[in-house]
């Protein structure tokens, strides 16, 4: 069976994802181009969610455009604990945070011609990271009036320990919820029992995990009016 591989893209960039995926199709991989419309403010759908979680590997097309996507953002927290990421760059652009300390490929001939041997390094040398982990750390930028969400690897019984934390000090809203609450938070509505904290600059997590997930962690800035950069360090 032929690797599959999730390319992550913003749709201005459309040229050059056919160029990767055709590359990547001519190199022995199935490559999946997402063609779902995802609203701003919204998280990823399940379909996306299941094409990245049967994937293989996944590939980002980081381009000025698509480190400004919130939904390319979401597409590879999701994708990183659970999956290789290899990013291939434009010349210029910065990789977001959470791409931080990544090998990024930058866009020629000569790397696109050989992003098929790239990409089974990288299958080749990818590791689950440890069952103690709960999440990624981040850093995690919000922008004012939206919110970013993590899924927890987490299940009832699990003792949760940390610190989640704004590196300028200042007021987030964070929240803790199962599947149900995260789905009522979509539409705006949230439980009085869901809602975990109001944060000024630091907040020390010991919570026991009550009932069936899975679980998300939700950074709000809902109500706010200047972005901030969010660190998350849990233990279980």
């Amino acid at each position: 069976m032929k690797p599959r591989v999730f390319i992550s893209f913003s749709k201005e960039d459309m040229q050059t994802v056919v160029r990767i995926r055709d590359e990547l199709k001519s190199q022995g991989f199935s490559p999946y181009v997402a063609t779902d419309v995802i609203e701003p403010g919204q998280h990823i759908s399940r379909k996306i969610e299941n094409a990245i979680a049967k994937s293989d590997a996944f590939v980002v097309l980081l381009t000025e455009n698509s480190v400004k996507s919130p939904w390319v953002q979401q597409e590879i927290g999701y994708a990183k604990s659970r999956i290789p990421v290899v990013p291939v760059k434009a010349e210029g652009v910065k990789p977001p945070a959470l791409l931080e300390g990544c090998d990024c490929v930058p866009i020629s001939e000569e790397t696109l011609s050989g992003l098929g041997m790239t990409v089974k390094k990288a299958i080749k040398g990818f590791t689950l990271p440890s069952n103690r982990e709960v999440c990624d750390e981040g850093p995690y930028v919000i922008e004012p009036g939206t919110y970013h969400w993590l899924q927890l690897n987490v299940v009832d019984g699990d003792h949760v320990t940390g610190r989640i934390e704004e590196t300028d000090g200042d007021e987030f809203d964070w929240y803790l919820l199962n599947e149900k609450n995260f789905v009522k938070f979509r539409r705006g509505e949230v439980p009085a029992a869901a809602r975990f904290d109001v944060n000024v600059g630091a907040s020390l997590v010991n919570w026991q995990v009550k009932g069936k997930g899975p679980w998300f962690l939700v950074l709000s800035l809902y109500g706010k009016k200047n972005s901030r950069e969010v660190t998350v360090n849990l233990r279980k």
